[in-house]
């Protein structure tokens, strides 16, 4: 993971990469290095952005909570 976030981060100086690109792996390696539970931060934080990108239009109440909470299947 680490060794993945350094690669990641050498191709974002580069402009081979985007920086959204980097956070998940800088994410995970913090945990990683931390010992933090990171992986219900990224599910959360990834739920925001495609609400906010429209990429997710919850129907009501629940279908947010259960989005912030689990991770979505892919279809």
């Amino acid at each position: 993971t680490v060794a993945r976030t350094v690669k990641k981060a050498g191709s974002v100086a580069a402009g081979d990469a985007e920086l959204e690109e980097l956070v998940k792996p800088a994410l995970k390696t913090t945990g990683y290095l931390l010992g933090l539970p990171t992986g219900q931060i990224h599910i959360t934080g990834e739920y925001l952005y495609d609400i906010y990108t429209g990429e997710a239009d919850p129907d009501g109440l629940g279908e947010l909570a259960y989005g912030l909470l689990y991770r979505r299947r892919e279809p």
